[in-house]
């Protein structure tokens, strides 16, 4: 939708608004449609026995503290329970993802998203879905089914006004000339992706179209001011400036693997949301919606965060308290539960603008009837901005002990002081002659017509 008006205020000034709506729906959204992973699904057989993850428990203490294992198979409750604080106790560094590497995890991270027929073997006659992931999903002879579902949308709403003023008037070299001003107010939101043309991965693989928030393409603030001038000989100058407000900044839990999903243990760390997928956004800030957040206030929320929400239990770990198969203190212990988050360093360096200054001297010239040859020379950044690309919203998290991280890694939102560690974000000079936001370049061209 697009509503507007043009006016012409003064001799050669032309004044336009516009009102833009852009709705783009049902575009490609990717759920697991087994929901392997999902902290609903902890698997039970027939008779009721959370016989995967007794199994996975089992096999745990038998590699590395057998003494443990009581004389009966292990069942949900006090036996259980009693047999992993012998673990803790015998094993040195114990960890949920001893577990978790025997099973105690999504079937995604344990069995590479098979189903238990396919990711164990097992004696014939012996159900493989025991032996397999202890959240398999709604099925665990299925495994990951990864589908793209149109609940992908995505709302950009701008206000353009421009301003041009066309002159004809004889002042210095020049006879006449163009000046453009224009200006964008604009937001841009969406539930995990950007157009039509692409598919991104659900927030929340229970509900795609559920959580919505800034595009990462979303810049509120844009300004363009352009200028040409013709010269009395043919020749033409011309400059063009932009600014751009900084993109937003959209935290996420870093999962250093790169595939949070594949990576043991994750489900009890960073899934807040239960759906499977590990890595969330943080933090959301309330039903349906979340929000980008600045780089001032990022201390103060994960702050927040680490004394109110650490330590918690994902749906995935209350699963295992609520089946008894754990206990709340347990999974603490073995680092089962949400991670502190790494705060800040003093400085942080903060989502930076855009800016850069263009200008292009171009002269044309006529050969005869049918040839034109036009020569140029463009700097681009002329005056040498210096542009970054966006922090990284990754976090780095830690549990308390030695060895905790006291800072985030260099580029991101969490371990990026100004100074010599932004340079990692610094645009260069990228491939080709030109690249948006690189240091000043230099462009000699010769165009010709026939």
């Amino acid at each position: 939708m697009n509503l507007g008006f043009q006016r012409e205020v003064w001799g050669g000034g032309t004044f336009t608004a516009d009102f833009v709506r852009n709705v783009s729906e049902r575009f490609g959204i990717v759920v697991d449609s087994n929901h392997v992973g999902d902290g609903n699904y902890l698997y039970k057989n027939g008779n009721g026995d959370y016989t995967a993850a007794l199994n996975a428990i089992t096999h745990t203490i038998a590699q590395r503290a057998p003494g443990c294992l009581p004389s009966v198979p292990l069942s949900a409750g006090a036996i259980s329970q009693n047999a992993i604080s012998c673990y803790i106790s015998a094993a040195p560094n114990a960890n949920i993802n001893d577990f978790a590497a025997n099973g105690l995890d999504s079937g995604v991270a344990f069995l590479g998203g098979l189903p238990a027929t396919e990711g164990v073997q097992v004696p014939s006659g012996t159900d493989p879905r025991d032996f397999g992931a202890a959240f398999p999903g709604t099925n665990a002879l299925v495994g990951q089914g990864n589908f793209q579902t149109s609940a992908g949308q995505s709302v950009y709403n701008g206000l353009q006004a421009s301003l041009k003023q066309s002159y004809v008037h004889d002042f210095f070299i020049f006879r006449s000339g163009d000046v453009l001003v224009s200006y964008t107010l604009s937001k841009f939101i969406s539930n995990g992706g950007d157009s039509p043309s692409g598919s991104t991965m659900a927030y929340d693989s229970r509900n795609p179209g559920f959580y919505k928030g800034p595009s990462a393409l979303d810049r509120r603030h844009q300004l363009t001011v352009g200028w040409m001038l013709q010269s009395r000989w043919g020749g033409r100058l011309s400059f063009i400036g932009r600014y751009a407000s900084p993109a937003p900044l959209l935290p996420s839990m870093l999962v250093n693997s790169g595939n949070p999903q594949a990576t043991p243990g994750e489900i009890f760390r960073t899934d807040f949301t239960g759906d499977g997928t590990p890595g969330d956004q943080f933090p959301f800030r309330g039903p349906k919606s979340f929000s980008a957040i600045s780089s001032g206030d990022l201390a103060s929320a994960i702050n927040t965060y680490n004394s109110t929400q650490a330590g918690s239990l994902t749906p995935a770990g209350q699963a295992l308290v609520t089946a008894g198969l754990f206990s709340r203190p347990q999974l603490a212990t073995l680092r089962g539960t949400t991670p502190f988050i790494v705060v800040p360093p003093m400085g942080q360096f903060s989502n930076p603008i855009f800016k850069s200054f263009d200008t292009a001297v171009t002269w044309p010239f006529k050969l005869g009837e049918r040839f034109n040859i036009e020569p140029s020379v463009r700097f681009f950044n002329l005056f040498n901005f210096s542009n970054f690309q966006p922090v990284s919203g990754q976090l780095t998290y830690y549990f308390p002990g030695p060895g905790q991280p006291s800072t985030g890694g260099a580029g991101s939102a969490n371990g990026t002081p100004s100074g010599n560690s932004r340079d990692v974000l610094r645009i260069g000079q990228g491939s080709g002659v030109y690249n948006y936001g690189a240091p000043r370049q230099m462009e000699f061209g010769v165009r010709v017509t026939f």
